[in-house]
């Protein structure tokens, strides 16, 4: 024998549940209760009231909203710190190490160009140094 699924409308619902229809009213516009066909399913509006559920793979309200509320305050954290200098952002530093980076570059480049006549000075003094002893 196949059981069937008790749909409520939101008054009667908040009879059952012994409550308010305008708690009721607000738990559907939180999203924590799911009207189907303006409707609610007394099985699974119970089950997430009461936070249980038949599937442990269905999210809960209360765990869904704690994991939001924790990222947001996370990220309220690094912007506190951001704003307080206490961090910065990772493309400005990259950005100013290329330059400096490519600056280093060029000089060493143009390191033999500048000290060739030194070298060729020193080697030629060497060279006549060698032979006239």
């Amino acid at each position: 024998m196949a059981k069937t699924e008790e749909n409520l409308s939101q008054s009667k619902y908040a009879e059952h549940r012994k409550v308010t229809k305008g708690y009721i009213g607000r738990l559907v516009k939180e999203g924590r209760l799911h009207l189907i066909k303006g409707k609610l399913n007394v099985e699974m509006s119970d089950a997430e009231l009461d936070n249980k559920s038949n599937d442990d793979k269905a999210p809960n309200y209360w765990v869904e909203k704690a994991l939001h509320e924790k990222a947001k305050r996370e990220l309220a954290e690094l912007d506190l710190k951001l704003k307080q200098d206490q961090l910065v952002e990772v493309d400005p530093v990259g950005d100013h190490l290329d330059k400096i980076f490519s600056a280093v570059r060029q000089r060493l480049l143009a390191t033999p160009s500048k000290i060739a006549p030194w070298v060729i000075f020193w080697l030629y003094e060497e060279i006549e140094e060698e032979l006239t002893h």
